[in-house]
């Protein structure tokens, strides 16, 4: 495409026509966004297939800071699943939000009501759910959401295209 269309086409776009201004755009040019919730699955899926064929070693990907394995034993959901590395122990969810006036290293949260108050109190914060395995310590970001997509009706649940997993 020559220099001259993709300017062109860059100034129909006013997305793309921002990144020249430097600072937030004006009013009438911000996109409305939603909030949302992203899934790690297919990234794990990709390290642990690393690690079955050799590409991987242990050490590289079980990992978990002392503190994640602490709150995975005290506070963290218990899983029917498999630790994907060593296979004997089951996995562990741990669930952190982190936004304003939370602690700097995030907060961990019992799922559940404490889960679901937080989201209520505080729907900017950010909330994570680590699946850890406490016995070989592989770790790995399940999902990522904002507390106002909880807000908007989807459900925290462990089935289904929301499931927490």
């Amino acid at each position: 495409m020559p220099q001259d269309e993709l300017f062109r086409v860059k100034s129909q776009v006013p997305f793309l026509s921002m990144a020249r201004v430097s600072g937030p755009p004006p009013p009438d040019q911000m996109i409305e966004t939603t909030p949302c919730w992203i899934e790690y699955r297919l990234a794990r899926d990709v390290v642990v297939r690393d690690f079955e064929q050799g590409r991987i070693r242990q050490p590289d990907i079980c990992d978990a800071h002392p503190e994640l394995l602490r709150v995975a034993n005290n506070i963290g959901q218990q899983t029917d699943d498999d630790c994907p590395i060593c296979k004997t122990n089951k996995l562990v969810w741990v669930y952190f939000a982190f936004g304003a006036q939370l602690p700097r290293g995030g907060k961990p949260i019992i799922p559940g009501n404490e889960l679901k108050s937080m989201v209520r109190a505080r729907p900017d914060a950010n909330f994570y759910v680590v699946e850890v395995c406490t016995g070989c310590n592989w770790n790995f970001l399940m999902k990522m959401f904002e507390g106002a997509a909880l807000k908007r009706g989807q459900k925290l649940s462990r089935s289904g295209p929301n499931a927490v997993r």
